[in-house]
């Protein structure tokens, strides 16, 4: 499994497993967002630690600009 795809997993079954640790990760990513842009030859990585809601109105958004 990809490290991504592995990381993703990891998330959903702590949410399954202990939704209190998930609340406790959102009041995180709400407190401490964290945005990365990395240069990949011409392109670049853009990495983004957020809540679901701003993670899905970011994609939105990059969407909209590619």
């Amino acid at each position: 499994m990809a490290p991504t795809a592995l990381g993703r997993e990891i998330r959903e079954l702590i949410i399954r497993a202990s939704p209190d640790e998930a609340d406790s990760d959102r009041e995180l990513a709400d407190a401490e967002c964290r945005v990365k842009v990395r240069p990949a030859g011409p392109l670049s990585e853009f990495t983004a630690v957020v809540t679901a809601e701003q993670g899905q109105a970011a994609w939105q958004l990059v969407c909209e600009m590619a």
